[in-house]
């Protein structure tokens, strides 16, 4: 199991908000998520800064 952002490995942690800061700049983020029974996703994000 393991997910990226445009390219870069996440390690995972107890925060809520899934390893995205809020004051992360305006723009499109790229996803990969693995599960542990090897299901793959690609959602993008379309973020606006608050």
């Amino acid at each position: 199991m393991y997910m990226t952002r445009d390219g870069t490995v996440l390690t995972a942690d107890d925060q809520e908000t899934l390893w995205f800061l809020a004051t992360r700049p305006t723009g499109k983020y790229q996803f990969k998520i693995k599960t542990a029974n090897g299901s793959m996703y690609a959602p993008v994000l379309n973020w606006v800064k608050p």
